[in-house]
């Protein structure tokens, strides 16, 4: 009788031992992957501006020849502008 609770016992901790080191674990994966949502929606945001920055310069420019260089948009000096 003394040998089954023992045994019982033991079984029940290791099962207690093991639950908590499992619910460790998905709690530690559960926040990067948080933080990992959190950095790829600012990324998303910023992508999302520099797309409609884009769209407009697209758009005020629409027509006329450009050149970029240096990231600035500029009119290429061979080509003239048509009134």
């Amino acid at each position: 009788m003394v040998a089954v609770l023992l045994m019982i016992g033991g079984i029940s901790l290791i099962g207690l031992i093991t639950a908590t080191v499992a619910a460790w674990i998905v709690h530690r994966v559960a926040e990067e992957d948080t933080t990992t949502q959190a950095a790829t929606a600012a990324q998303i945001d910023e992508l999302r501006t520099q797309i409609a920055q884009l769209a407009t310069l697209l758009t005020a420019t629409a027509g006329n020849p450009l050149v970029v260089a240096g990231g600035t948009a500029t009119h290429h000096p061979s080509h003239k502008m048509h009134p």
